[in-house]
């Protein structure tokens, strides 16, 4: 079946199908239910829930699907094989603050890779986020992984 005739059948554009299979846009949930009784199949299915990702790099992920959608799997830990750290230097700031806010409300481990591509303003965030939050494991692993000066000048 081609993305016209599921559009078709779908009363919907081709363009919408693309974006779906590509990732760069979800179904309503009207046509996922369409979907569901076309398929005979289970939402989970269809949006393969099931499936683990696992990349080539971070460039390849933001070819593929929404820059939304990459942040926010990335941020929480939910791609195999692709952390935060290689994908940082391809977001805005705003970008990177928001990655770094979902690490902190999911209690993501922070890695020995991701914080040397951080800001002075950015490890200042994490570790005030961590300490609010009180995650102890968070902070002796940050702590661990600053230079003396760092330490002085962020645990103010």
């Amino acid at each position: 079946m081609t993305q016209e005739d599921l559009a078709n059948v779908l009363l919907v554009s081709h363009q919408a199908v693309s974006k779906w299979e590509t990732g760069k846009a979800l179904p309503s949930v009207d046509t996922l239910a369409e979907m569901t009784s076309f398929y005979n199949t289970s939402v989970e299915e269809i949006l393969c829930l099931y499936e683990s990702i696992t990349p080539k790099g971070g460039e390849e992920l933001f070819r593929e699907h929404s820059r939304d959608w990459v942040i926010h799997e990335t941020a929480t830990g939910k791609i195999k094989g692709v952390g935060l750290e290689k994908i940082i230097h391809l977001l805005s700031q705003t970008e990177r603050e928001y990655a770094l806010y979902l690490m902190t409300e999911e209690g993501i481990e922070i890695g020995d890779n991701l914080w040397p591509r951080l800001s002075y303003d950015e490890r200042a965030f994490l570790i005030n986020k961590y300490r609010d939050k009180k995650y102890p494991l968070q902070i002796d692993r940050i702590n661990s992984m600053m230079t003396d000066a760092e330490k002085r000048k962020l645990w103010r």
